[in-house]
């Protein structure tokens, strides 16, 4: 006669929970995959934001002082931060097969659409810094320092805006010459006290237009 099997409930033995255990967590490691680093990307990228925003003094609220860009100490090198993420982005871009279809179907159309943001961001800056500039016109004492602070803003704006306006920028950069050559030409530039502010940056200039090569 066969013997009816015991459905009765009972508490499972320490060796059967052990040996379950040991099931499962072999299990979870045969199906399981590693985690996305999206999260890790995610974090990484908002740190090489504020590095670009602290070199280029875009921080603002991000940050609890600001410096004025005047008082910046001489021995400050410009462009540390951003030249160290521009061969991290490049090392980036060679690591891609951008004719693989992943490229072509996602990371295009994802750059495609991110150029067409951010060129109507662009154009409406654009508006709305002509708008202002219309307001603020050239300040007539060419030696004062308010003077030279909207020079200064004027190029910047050349720069940034250069896409979206190109005299703009062209007649920026042809300012620009003008007054290297003309102060080139002018023999009271030849002077110790213009050469020792002007060296770091012309060395600096030097080293990274060498690293370019």
């Amino acid at each position: 006669m066969q013997q009816k099997k015991d459905t009765t409930l009972r508490r499972p033995s320490s060796a059967e929970r052990e040996n379950s255990t040991t099931r499962a967590r072999a299990n979870e490691n045969t199906t399981s995959h590693d985690p996305s680093p999206r999260a890790d990307y995610e974090r990484l990228a908002e740190a090489l934001l504020l590095m670009t925003d602290l070199e280029i003094e875009r921080a603002g609220p991000r940050l609890d002082i600001t410096q004025d860009r005047a008082a910046r100490p001489a021995f400050v090198e410009p462009r540390v931060l951003t030249r160290a993420l521009d061969a991290h982005l490049l090392a980036t871009f060679h690591a891609v097969d951008w004719y693989s279809p992943e490229a072509l179907r996602g990371l295009y159309v994802e750059m495609r659409l991110l150029s067409d943001e951010q060129h109507a961001r662009r154009q409406a800056g654009t508006t709305a810094e002509r708008e202002q500039n219309e307001h603020s016109p050239e300040p007539a004492d060419q030696t004062s320092q308010e003077w030279r602070d909207w020079k200064v803003k004027q190029f910047e704006q050349a720069v940034e805006h250069r896409v979206d306006d190109r005299a703009a920028y062209d007649l920026a950069w042809q300012e620009y010459e003008a007054l290297l050559r003309g102060l080139i030409a002018d023999d009271n530039f030849w002077h110790v006290s213009f050469a020792t502010k002007l060296l770091p940056h012309l060395l600096d200039a030097r080293q990274e237009i060498a690293e370019w090569i």
